[in-house]
């Protein structure tokens, strides 16, 4: 991770050279100083090291941690599927026109911190004793939260993007959440094995991964917390949405 800072360095400098000799630099930097843009891509890639926390860490925790089957550890995740489809689709076509972007995407935000923090006092109040039916709450709250996320944040960091860098744009879109899930699982060796210990009886597992997953659902919750905070620099209220807005006012 360290060595990545001087490689990301010289890429930056690679690229303003590209940019200066023909002008086809394979990321452009310029898009960088629209606002609503760069501060998208740092919510993308927060909210995309979060997700590489949680997903890994949630499936050990099931098969490992309270021994289930990875047919049942899938199944248990079905609610949260369905309640982001379902967020995500009225968030692009009710809640954006009406309400706006960033309180859409805030609203999110806050959602899943309640449904990670709900999440956390099963886990801690059932222990190894907890039913997949006690969990479909939290998940289903996470769901709804992450579905009002995802769908209007790509329409969010594009609003003001140039037409002509459109592609680009979107590239780096794609690139950031990647990167962002790549840091988000280097980071489970501190944050969930690094609360494991080394040489644990059999016993002792299941004990230890209920305890590392909860410490996990806290830093998951702090950063959707930092999520919101960045949101604030999104704009309120995208072109796109504005002019849905209008139409549902004329009709």
């Amino acid at each position: 991770m360290s060595g990545s800072i001087g490689v990301f360095a010289g890429l930056v400098a690679y690229e303003r050279r590209k940019a200066a000799r023909d002008g086809s630099p394979l990321v452009e930097l310029s898009l960088f100083e629209v606002k609503s843009f760069a501060a998208g891509i740092a919510v993308q890639t927060v909210f995309g090291i979060g997700l590489g926390i949680f997903f890994l860490v949630w499936t050990l925790y099931m098969q490992i941690g309270l021994g289930w089957s990875p047919l049942r550890a899938g199944l248990t995740g079905v609610p949260f599927s369905i309640a982001c489809s379902a967020a995500a689709g009225m968030s692009v076509q009710k809640l954006v026109p009406r309400l706006g972007g960033r309180n859409v995407l805030q609203t999110g935000a806050l959602v899943m911190v309640v449904g990670v923090l709900l999440y956390l006092w099963e886990a801690d109040r059932y222990q190894l004793a907890i039913a997949s039916w006690q969990m479909a709450l939290p998940l289903v709250v996470m769901g709804a939260g992450m579905g009002l996320i995802f769908a209007p944040l790509t329409d969010t960091i594009l609003s003001e993007v140039p037409r002509e860098h459109a592609g680009s744009a979107s590239g780096l879109i794609n690139t950031v959440q990647q990167m962002g899930n790549a840091l988000g699982l280097g980071l489970v060796s501190v944050v969930f094995f690094g609360s494991i210990g080394d040489r644990l009886t059999p016993a002792q597992v299941g004990p230890a991964f209920v305890n590392a997953f909860q410490n996990s659902l806290g830093w998951v919750a702090a950063v959707m917390g930092l999520i919101f905070l960045l949101m604030f620099a999104l704009p309120g209220r995208t072109a796109g949405a504005a002019a849905k807005e209008a139409a549902v006012d004329g009709s």
